[in-house]
């Protein structure tokens, strides 16, 4: 599996609009979610030592 940084995903992404909708299979929505998740638990944890 290839794997790809958050600064990557940003530049591509760049140039498109915040409202552009994408529809996902299921297998990548549930991707996505998993994602999501990850990083917000990463994100809860940087911020419990301040």
């Amino acid at each position: 599996m290839e794997k790809i940084t958050v600064r990557e995903v940003r530049m591509v992404l760049n140039d498109f609009p915040e409202d552009l909708e994408i529809e996902l299979s299921d297998e990548a929505s549930a991707a996505y979610e998993y994602l999501i998740e990850y990083a917000k638990r990463l994100h809860s944890k940087d911020g419990e030592g301040t």
